[in-house]
This record gives structure tokens, sequence and C-alpha cells, in this order.
């Protein structure tokens, strides 16, 4: 039986994100090929791996500007990828992880939910952008197969949120010790 190819984008680095990086270990030890495309600064630690694609980035002290590099730098790699299913590690993810799903035959869309993006605390008071983020969510999480979160109170408000999709919840336990 073939396994599934899996492409999972993050706008963050796999060595800084534990979360990213036991999905990408325990998806690889079922068998399944895994692939990530991610971010990576100057001056940031990196972990060479040859699955573990870097878009290399500026810094930059605005998100917005840093999410935009993100998407110039990182389409030309996943639009090369051929995959099965695609996740997004994250809210600004989600657009670079809808056109591979697009792009690869409707392959299957996971958003990976970690946080109540619109209420964070940098939005605190800036309706607009709170707004502007809740249609962005909004939009993806609707067009997404599935949705994974990290616990049972995220899980709640997701559900609530968006009613119809499928919601799971894979926590985030720290590594068995042997």
């Amino acid at each position: 039986m073939k396994r599934s190819k899996i492409l999972i984008i993050f706008l963050g680095n796999p060595a800084h994100d534990s979360r990213s990086l036991k999905i990408f270990k325990s998806l690889s030890d079922l068998g399944y090929t895994v692939r990530i495309i991610c971010a990576h600064q100057p001056g940031e630690n990196f972990l060479n791996h040859p699955c573990i694609l870097y878009a290399k980035i500026k810094s930059f002290k605005r998100a917005f500007f840093r999410i935009l590099m993100f998407y110039i730098k990182a389409l030309p790699l996943v639009l090369k990828e051929k995959t099965d299913i695609v996740i997004a590690s994250d809210l600004f993810s989600l657009p670079l992880a809808w056109l591979a799903s697009k792009k690869n035959n409707k392959a299957k869309l996971v958003y990976d939910s970690r946080e109540i993006y619109s209420a964070l605390a940098s939005l605190h008071r800036r309706k607009f952008k709170q707004w502007l983020i809740t249609k962005y969510e909004t939009f993806f999480a609707l067009n997404s197969n599935l949705i994974l979160t990290v616990n049972e109170s995220l899980n709640k408000f997701l559900s609530n949120k968006f009613y119809n999709k499928k919601i799971h919840t894979l926590h985030n336990f720290p590594p068995e010790k042997r």
C-alpha cells in the first residue's frame, strides 16, 4: 500500500518549534514521506535535514513584511512539491497550504490551529486587524478538510466558530522518557 506524501508549511523554524518537529518525526516514523517548508531568518539555528526546505527571509520589525517575504520566498518551493496532504502549521501558512492543495488535485488540507489569532495580545484594541484576521482565518479554515488544535478549550472555541468542520485535539505532550 502506497503511503501518502505529506507537506508541512510553517512560518517559523522547526528548530524552535517542537510541535511541528514532533508531527514531522511521528509521521515519518509511520512511513509517510514528509517534507517541511519553513522560514529561516539570519542568525537562526536550523536543522540540517534533506526533507526540511528553508525559505530564507530577512528580519523585519513588522510582521506584515515578514509574512509577505515568506510568501514570496516559499511559493516557488510549494509549487514544486507533489503531495497528498498539506498541513498549515499556523494561520499565516494557510494561503500557501491552500494553494498547494489546489495545485495537487485537491490534496487534503489540514489547518493546525494553535491559538485564537484574532485575540492575541498584540491585537488588543486593534479592531480592524482583529476583524481582518478573523475573515482571513474563516475563509481558509472553512476550505480545510480537518482542523487540529492543541487543547480542549481551543477545540470548543473553534467548534463553535466552524460548526461544520472536523476538529481534533492533538495535545503538546512532552516526549516519553525511556
